[in-house]
């Protein structure tokens, strides 16, 4: 409805509105507040009973938009938890893939032939003791024995570390791919939280364009109208509850939206 229509009906007190913005309010209040003329039949009774009415409207209308809003949010929160539910946690993927790359295994391999290489002093000591055999000729053996089993100790340490740095590399990949399945997600957060903004605050689009084209026209020193200074105001002021709003949102959403309450409508996740 526009704001001519509504004047046109004796809500003068939509005068200078924006057409949205008067369509929104009325919706929003019934007009409570705007009537200025034809508005009773000239008794004190009379009168009581609109306002009752115009505010029992305005009571509902509130309700009802309000809860659509936690509709939108509710529903929001929902599909992207969902998303992250049903996304591979870090540890499962990290266990999946070393599965996969058989890491367990080269682990255990690499141990194994690393203990035996680090204990053949040890080993070979206890082996030729009560024997004839000189500190020169055990170092020999153990030398030789370390020679032979170099090329497998080599190899599994080799194996393992690009097996590991496999991993590392995958799970990269891995969490870069949850990350961009939620990019989504959060470009529809910024849209909705400045829809709701908008709508709590009445603070369209349109009264954005209609502000900057005012501030323009007094930064390029041309001479506007008191209504149109009146107008400016207002509009000033819907703009500072609408960034309040988007600061109260912005504040919230720096917490993972499935154990935090989201925007400034205190809903839980």
């Amino acid at each position: 409805m526009s704001a001519s229509s509504l004047i046109a009906q004796g809500y003068g007190g939509y005068q200078g509105w924006g057409d949205t913005e008067a369509d929104a309010n009325f919706k929003a209040t019934g007009g409570a507040g705007k009537k200025t003329s034809g508005s009773s039949s000239g008794t004190g009774v009379a009168d009581y009973g609109e306002a009752t009415n115009l505010l029992g409207t305005q009571k509902s209308n509130n309700a009802t938009f309000l809860a659509n809003q936690s509709n939108l949010a509710n529903d929001y929160l929902k599909r992207y938890t969902g998303a992250i539910a049903g996304q591979e946690g870090m540890g499962a993927m990290a266990k999946r893939l070393g599965a996969e790359l058989n890491l367990p295994t080269l682990q255990e391999n690499a141990y194994n032939i690393n203990r035996t290489v680090r204990e053949l002093p040890q080993t070979y000591s206890a082996a030729t003791r009560g024997f004839d055999v000189n500190a020169n000729q055990l170092s020999r053996i153990i030398g030789q024995k370390t020679a032979e089993l170099t090329p497998a100790l080599t190899t599994a340490n080799e194996a393992l570390g690009n097996a590991q740095n496999t991993l590392t590399t995958q799970l990269g990949y891995g969490q870069a791919d949850n990350a961009r399945a939620l990019l989504p997600y959060q470009s529809e957060q910024a849209l909705l939280s400045d829809r709701l903004a908008r709508e709590t605050t009445l603070y369209s689009k349109e009264n954005e364009n209609e502000l900057s084209t005012i501030i323009a026209k007094i930064q390029s020193g041309i001479q506007i109208s008191e209504a149109e200074k009146n107008r400016a105001n207002q509009l000033a002021i819907s703009e500072l509850n609408y960034k309040a709003e988007m600061e109260k949102t912005k504040t919230s959403s720096a917490y993972s939206p499935y154990n935090s309450t989201w925007g400034a409508y205190n809903i839980t996740g």
